[in-house]
C-alpha cells in the first residue's frame, strides 16, 4: 500500500515538531555544558581555596614559631641575667 503524500498542514505540523526538538535538545545541551562549566570552576575554587588555607596555615605556623624562638630567647637571656647578677653579688 503506497504512502500518501502529508498534507501542508502535516507537513508544517512535522516541521515545528522537529524543530521544537532540535531547540530542546540545543537547549539541553547548553545547560549539560554550563553545569561542566560551574563543576570545573568550583573545583578550581576549591584548589584556590585549599591553597590559600595551606599558606595561611604556614604564615601562622612560621609566625607562632618566631614568636616561640624569641619567647625562649628571651627567658634564656633572663636566667642568664639572673645568674650574672648572682655572681656579682657578694656575699656579706
Amino acid at each position: 500500500m503506497p504512502r500518501s503524500k502529508p498534507s501542508l498542514a502535516e507537513r508544517k505540523r512535522l516541521l515545528e515538531e522537529t524543530k521544537q526538538r532540535l531547540r530542546l535538545l540545543q537547549e539541553a545541551r547548553t545547560i549539560e555544558r554550563i553545569e561542566q562549566l560551574n563543576i570545573k570552576a568550583s573545583k578550581r575554587l576549591g584548589r584556590q581555596l585549599q591553597a590559600e588555607q595551606l599558606e595561611l596555615n604556614s604564615e601562622l605556623d612560621s609566625e607562632e614559631n618566631l614568636a616561640s624562638e624569641q619567647s625562649s630567647s628571651s627567658t634564656v637571656e633572663t636566667v642568664n641575667i639572673n645568674k650574672s647578677s648572682s655572681l656579682l653579688e657578694t656575699p656579706d
